[in-house]
């Protein structure tokens, strides 16, 4: 096989990320490794998908230039999955700054605040969770947010009476 994979099987994905490598023009490249990062996303294969969003970027010449909110969030959800907290929150402070519908930045500051909770960031995830509430009422994101900080609101008043 032409593409294979380090173990010698067959592998699409590396002759899909392939052929996007060998399209001249860099707007359809860049579509085409959009397309097959969503993909790969769907099929949760966020190695794939983080590989395909960094070749795009690479297309655009800056990672800066492909500012679609879908794409951040995209990027943000893989790292998530693949236990790159660090790169996550980071992630997320930059794409926080671009532009996006309210229920896409609220998404993005819920993210803020769940990662900081999984790396143990307790306050820092609790104010982003309170910004998401009070930022973005109405979207899904603010009502997630909300069920957690009542969940937490709770374990806490269970613990200081179990203290007492």
């Amino acid at each position: 096989a032409i593409f294979e994979s380090a173990n010698g099987a067959n592998d699409p994905a590396a002759a899909l990320l392939a052929t996007a490598r060998g399209l001249k023009n860099r707007a359809t490249r860049c579509s085409f490794l959009l397309r097959l990062a969503r993909s790969f996303y769907e099929q949760s294969d966020f190695v794939r998908c983080l590989e395909a969003l960094g070749e795009a970027s690479t297309s655009t010449g800056s990672q800066d230039e492909n500012k679609e909110m879908a794409v951040g969030l995209m990027r943000i959800m893989s790292l998530i999955n693949l236990g790159r907290l660090e790169e996550a929150s980071a992630t997320t402070v930059g794409v926080s700054r671009w532009q996006g519908t309210d229920e896409e930045r609220a998404r993005v500051l819920f993210l803020s605040g769940w990662v900081k909770m999984r790396m143990s960031n307790m306050v820092d995830a609790l104010l982003a969770l309170e910004q998401v509430v009070a930022d973005y009422p109405g979207t899904v994101s603010a009502a997630r947010a909300s069920s957690i900080l009542r969940r937490m609101k709770t374990l806490e008043q269970q613990t200081v009476g179990q203290v007492e």
